[in-house]
């Protein structure tokens, strides 16, 4: 009698559960079509809704996706009066505006808390979405230009000739109205390079038309009784043509051959830069993501194809930025 009242109860759970999934997705589903006709200006809530549908639904599916991702690649643009003071970009101030348009990014597509993107059974694959692209207005460019061009124009702003990589800023600055610095909130972890790492990025530089992209690198298939344990060495610093790369403590191991204008050099600027993530907290609150990256700032005419270095369940690998693009 205990044991048949035991399943009865086991049973009863079960039902409720699945109801409760299905309710969920079609709630889900209702929700965002709702937004969708009443938002019509605003793609990134559409976006983060029709991801939170793809996520639900994927559930009840048993990890086979069922919903499109709605995502529209919008654009960041950056001015020459919102970020220049006395004939110098302030880079903190366009730190910032880089920085929330990463937040504002990270939290469309779900805060690393939902996998929309691939079937469960899908094996070691690279999803990438484009959240924004990076412009400049017309007084910036030709600030920017006077500064790549012209040697005593780049002696005098130096630095502040050129947009920096906004990821020192990242890594120290608390978000508003929170107590966790950017970095926290995107990578779930604290920044794990040496200064000099730092510095080095410091000096690289934001061109126009550089996407704000999120990376989720799927490492094994989906397991609904065991999550893997990743374990990644570091980030990659992608310059140029070449590949600068850190180990978790910073180490150089790699030394990129790129070609510098006249303006750069006199500026001291790396030219153009970025970490790509390989994080190994992003995904951490997606038990059925199984996957390591995050949101990097990549330059114009980037090649989502690019193998990167990486340290994966202590296998050391190559692995592709993307294999598929979903926007």
């Amino acid at each position: 009698m205990v044991r048949k009242m035991k399943r009865g109860i086991a049973e009863t759970t079960l039902v409720v559960l699945i109801l409760t999934m299905v309710t969920a997705g079609l709630l889900g589903g209702f929700t965002y079509n709702y937004i969708k006709k009443q938002q019509a200006q605003n793609p990134e809530e559409i976006c983060r809704l029709s991801i939170f549908k793809a996520a639900q639904l994927k559930k009840i599916s048993g990890g086979q996706q069922l919903s499109p991702i709605d995502c529209e690649r919008t654009e960041l643009v950056l001015t020459k009066d919102d970020i220049t003071e006395d004939d110098k970009i302030n880079q903190e101030k366009a730190s910032k505006i880089l920085a929330e348009g990463m937040r504002r990014c990270w939290h469309m597509v779900g805060e690393g808390k939902m996998d929309p993107f691939s079937n469960w059974d899908t094996k070691e694959t690279s999803y990438c979405l484009v959240c924004k692209t990076i412009k400049f207005d017309g007084a910036l460019q030709r600030f920017i230009e006077e500064s790549s061009t012209n040697k005593e124009t780049a002696q005098k702003r130096g630095p502040g000739g050129f947009i920096q990589s906004p990821m020192n800023y990242v890594a120290q600055t608390t978000m508003p109205g929170r107590q966790e610095t950017y970095w926290q909130y995107l990578y779930k972890s604290e920044p794990r390079l040496e200064q000099q790492s730092f510095t080095n990025l410091a000096k690289s530089v934001i061109e126009e038309d550089s996407l704000m992209l999120v990376s989720m690198y799927k490492t094994d298939q989906k397991s609904t009784l065991v999550t893997a344990a990743l374990a990644v060495g570091g980030f990659v610093l992608v310059v140029g043509g070449g590949i600068l790369t850190y180990t978790g403590v910073g180490a150089v191991i790699g030394v990129p051959l790129i070609k510098l204008g006249a303006g750069l050099v006199a500026a001291g600027i790396v030219a153009a830069a970025t970490f790509i993530p390989l994080a190994m907290n992003a995904y951490a609150d997606c038990p059925e993501c199984n996957a390591v990256g995050g949101i990097a700032i990549v330059p114009p005419g980037f090649d989502f194809n690019k193998k990167i270095p990486a340290k994966i369940q202590g296998k050391q690998m190559e692995i592709p930025i993307c294999t598929t693009l979903v926007n």
